[in-house]
């Protein structure tokens, strides 16, 4: 057997295609046909890579290899457990839906039940394969580089790759078209899911005692912060926020008793502005909104709408709480639909509502409670795997860290193969054998 067909080194070409090809690919039509694009590039690069894998444990199994290992650690075996269950009540959830067959590619957004279902196994083979290395990074390092580059470019008002109509560029959003697109990832807040998803890990390698690394890590550090500052996200703003404050204990190696002071202190800090903000009206939008919700008044128009949409699929959910109505059908819903000024033009625009623009309520919707607590039961577990391991690898914390800032910004956000498929790849990579050494 030729020894670069092994599961290791497939997964590295597989991730290294992902961080490359599928991040930086787009396909013909520009943004109107993105979506359509990266779902062909993710179903092809991941069929092949399932289909890589298959032979080549089947290889090694005939040959006396035990591939895949059973020896799993009992909080990674019930992480592997939950996503089954949550790619199995997904299944069900699909089959099942008025909506069916609609649910298994998505009528919208493309995340249906095979979609999800190939999240599920990109996690379980990543997190048995995966054995990243420094050149690995470096491959991820410099794709980011360029996707900033090309972000920088269409900030400047630019069109590189002719990704916008002739004559439109970034600033015409909310002006000639409806939501804002950047980069090679389409809309402008999966753009920002995904920078929120990579900054932690740049953050991290600056640290490390090497001078290409450090290189390369700061100016893909300073390129994405420079495109997630201008975007303005503030779902993923948010969630950097929160990764400042998990960093710091793992760069500054605090003990056990150092972090749970430090903890307590952020606790008692954000408790403090919490009776500060509801005490006082400040004046920026987001601290006026939080006061009045702090205060028990609520509006439909509180952060940029979402309080509407998510009071209406709440109102829906009770029609199907087991299994859900089939993932990514929202659209079938008869939601009342989203309605925005739009200052630039003076004119309200309508949109229908087909996310629920919180990750969490949208899985609950679409498959269930049955499903929802099969995948907080999968993050449970691989948060665990990640606590009880600190110590002895610092590198797959800080890819905890960069989940965990996802996690945070998926309360206001929407899932979309675009952003999620690395957000489930940093899972794998999580309760995998990483290794810090390799990348020092």
């Amino acid at each position: 057997m030729d020894s670069s067909f092994t599961p290791d080194k497939i997964t590295s070409v597989y991730l290294a295609s992902m961080f490359t090809v599928f991040l930086l690919g787009f396909g013909d039509g520009g943004y109107a046909n993105i979506a359509e694009a990266k779902l062909t590039l993710f179903f092809v690069i991941n069929i092949l890579y399932i289909l890589s894998i298959a032979l080549s444990c089947r290889f090694l199994k005939n040959n006396g290899i035990e591939f895949p290992r059973k020896n799993f650690a009992p909080i990674k075996k019930a992480a592997y457990i939950f996503a089954a269950l949550y790619s199995l009540f997904t299944v069900v959830s699909a089959v099942i839906s008025p909506h069916f067959p609609s649910t298994l590619i998505g009528a919208s957004r493309y995340e249906g039940a095979l979609t999800i279902t190939t999240y599920c196994v990109i996690f379980i083979l990543v997190s048995e394969f995966a054995r990243p290395t420094k050149k690995l990074y470096f491959v991820f390092c410099a794709a980011v580089i360029l996707f900033d580059f090309i972000c920088i470019l269409q900030l400047f008002g630019l069109n590189p790759l002719y990704l916008y109509p002739s004559g439109m560029n970034y600033y015409d959003a909310g002006v000639r078209y409806l939501g804002a697109y950047i980069g090679t990832i389409g809309n402008a807040d999966f753009t920002a899911a995904f920078l929120c998803l990579s900054l932690p890990l740049f953050v991290f390698m600056i640290n490390r005692q090497n001078k290409p690394q450090f290189i390369v890590s700061v100016s893909a550090f300073t390129l994405s912060l420079i495109v997630l500052i201008k975007i303005n996200v503030s779902a993923a703003l948010l969630g950097i926020f929160a990764a400042v404050l998990l960093m710091i204990p793992l760069l500054f190696k605090f003990t056990k008793k150092l972090c749970i002071l430090y903890f307590a202190v952020v606790i008692l800090l954000a408790l403090t502005a919490f009776i500060i903000i509801r005490s006082v009206d400040f004046k920026p939008v987001l601290l006026h909104e939080l006061h009045m919700i702090l205060n028990g008044t609520f509006s439909d128009a509180y952060g940029s709408g979402r309080i509407g949409i998510w009071r209406n699929v709440i109102g829906v959910i009770a029609d199907a709480p087991v299994f859900g109505k089939g993932p990514d059908t929202m659209i079938f819903e008869d939601i009342a639909p989203f309605t925005q000024y739009l200052p630039s033009t003076g004119k309200e625009v309508t949109s229908n509502i087909d996310s629920a623009h919180n990750e969490y309520l949208n899985i609950l919707y679409h498959q269930g409670v049955i499903g929802l607590i099969s995948y907080l039961g999968l993050l449970g577990s691989v948060f665990a795997f990640l606590i009880k391991g600190m110590k002895r690898n610092r590198l797959s914390a800080a890819l905890g860290i960069c989940a965990a800032a996802y996690c945070v910004q998926a309360f206001f956000g929407i899932s979309t193969v675009m952003s999620a498929s690395f957000f489930w790849i940093c899972l794998g990579l999580i309760c995998s054998d990483t290794g810090e050494a390799a990348f020092v």
